[in-house]
């Protein structure tokens, strides 16, 4: 499979890639479904990842209750970027648009 890969802006210089302050990722349509229905979103494609995640906003939109959910803290591996807090909830299904 081939997907295009798109200039997403970062918060700081990527020295790696010369300093420039923009990283390419591979965004493809998902659909996301929860108990009270579907969105449809940009996402990131990464095999490496252990987890799937998406903005909290799409929860209450999907019918996801966060409130009593786990939390933690996702990062871009080896201390790589910063890391950003998480809250677990479970999407019933996620297919490619």
């Amino acid at each position: 499979m081939r997907f295009p890969y798109i200039a997403l802006p970062t918060r700081r210089p990527v020295y790696p890639l010369g300093g420039t302050q923009v990283r390419y990722r591979p965004l493809v349509a998902v659909q996301v479904r929860g108990p009270s229905g579907a969105r449809c979103l940009s996402a990131t494609l990464d095999s490496g990842s252990d987890d799937t995640l998406f903005p909290a906003y799409i929860a209450p939109r999907l019918g996801i209750d966060l409130a009593g959910a786990l939390t933690g803290e996702a990062g871009g591996g080896r201390g790589l970027t910063d890391s950003l807090p998480l809250r677990a909830g479970a999407a019933t299904f996620v297919r490619w648009v």
